[in-house]
């Protein structure tokens, strides 16, 4: 099966070790919450002024589904559509981002 080819995939070290190098940069405290927070509203800042847009999508929905792991009561329905929206606007082309604006 399909699948199974997948599943059997090894996966290099490299991945492990910068998850274990970003545990130890951002320890789960309250510093490291508002650090996220607060690059969080910088790249939704940067997306709405339509700088470095597709970083800016990208990184947004990232710090969006972080915070969502961090406080679980406080992720609603609407975050979880917002992140659907963001990932498929990271994909589209620039002139289509407009949105008809």
């Amino acid at each position: 099966m399909w699948w199974a080819r997948i599943w059997d995939l090894k996966e290099r070290p490299t991945a492990l070790a910068l998850t274990r190098i970003l545990y130890q940069l951002l320890p789960p405290e309250a510093g490291s919450a508002w650090l996220i927070w607060g690059v969080g509203l910088l790249a939704a800042l940067t997306m709405t002024l339509g700088l470095f847009t597709r970083t800016s999508i990208v990184l947004t929905l990232l710090i969006s589904a972080q915070l969502a792991l961090i406080n679980v009561p406080a992720d609603r329905g609407i975050e979880l559509v917002l992140r659907d929206v963001l990932l498929i606007l990271s994909g589209r082309p620039a002139e289509d981002r407009a949105l008809g604006w």
